[in-house]
């Protein structure tokens, strides 16, 4: 076994939650409110930031109303529940029978279809 003088400190680790005497210290952070959005619409747009809240410079400057919409939800869409994960097979259709047709005359050709000797 090696001896915990000849293991530098930052590789040892020390397990205290697994300590029945050890306690948590930190306590647990308090809910975060939502983030405003940094610009208002309008510098959003132009990607200018606001130094205002209530109404920023450009927007008075402008003569636009100053208005802050709610942030945007990133990430995937939720699919309809309604829609199956796996998509009904699909009737034949018109297209494929005649492909099917023509790949059948291809086989058997017609002695119309069949070369003309010219004089």
């Amino acid at each position: 076994m090696v001896s915990s003088a000849s293991v530098p400190p930052a590789l040892t680790r020390k397990w205290k939650s697994h300590d029945p005497g050890h306690q948590r210290t930190s306590s647990p952070s308090p809910p975060q409110a939502a983030k405003p959005n940094a610009a208002c619409d309008s510098c959003g747009t132009a990607r200018i930031k606001c130094k205002d809240r209530l109404t920023c410079e450009r927007c008075q400057k402008l003569r636009v109303p100053c208005r802050y919409s709610l942030p945007r939800r990133r990430g995937r869409k939720k699919r309809p529940q309604n829609v199956s994960k796996y998509p009904q097979p699909r009737q034949r259709s018109a297209l494929s029978s005649l492909s099917a047709t023509e790949t059948e005359n291809s086989r058997n050709p017609r002695e119309a279809d069949s070369p003309v000797e010219i004089e």
